[in-house]
């Protein structure tokens, strides 16, 4: 039996020893100098990405769970299970809450492998274009030309349970979450 009086395992531990799983953070947008959350929602929030000089989203029609995984790790929030005793799981939202304002949709297709220190290093589509950071023409993976903003990547990410340490190092006793009820 847990606190809530009835035995809810193994969803109990998962949702950070609630009765009902936690929302999707959105305490404030969390981010760091490269990645950000913005517009967030008890639903999941927009990520954006920094490259040169520049805020813009992420293209989440082709991106993988482990890549949206990994953004929430790097922000120091649990990714959302696949199993987490809902409808609808995983961390990967789409369409995201917002639909962006950016003028630039830097990256499309991300397929991080897991292990990466940042999404900016993981691998994406390649195509011909020229990089706004260096003027040149080229084969790259910096900036979504004629792509439109309402397929920006949402993610739900879910704050770190209290006494706990996540992937992204965080110790989670001073987090926010909202929880539900």
């Amino acid at each position: 039996m847990d606190a809530c009086g009835v035995c809810i395992e193994p969803y109990y531990e998962i949702w950070g020893k609630q009765c009902q799983p936690p929302l999707c953070h959105n305490a404030g947008p969390p981010g760091n100098d490269q990645t950000r959350l913005v517009d967030c929602t008890p639903n999941g929030c927009r990520v954006e990405v920094f490259y040169a000089e520049e805020w813009g989203t992420i293209d989440g029609s082709s991106t993988t769970e482990v890549s949206t995984d990994l953004v929430c790790t790097e922000l120091g929030l649990r990714p959302r299970p696949a199993d987490c005793g809902m409808d609808v799981c995983t961390s990967k939202v789409q369409p995201a809450p917002a639909i962006g304002d950016s003028p630039y949709i830097w990256l499309q297709g991300v397929t991080c492998r897991g292990n990466e220190p940042s999404i900016h290093d993981c691998p994406a589509s390649m195509g011909w274009r020229t990089d706004p950071a260096t003027n040149e023409y080229g084969i790259g993976k910096w900036y979504v030309p004629l792509a439109t903003h309402d397929r920006d990547l949402g993610i739900c990410c879910w704050a770190p349970i209290p006494g706990t340490t996540t992937p992204g190092g965080t110790v989670g006793g001073g987090a926010q979450s909202a929880s539900q009820g």
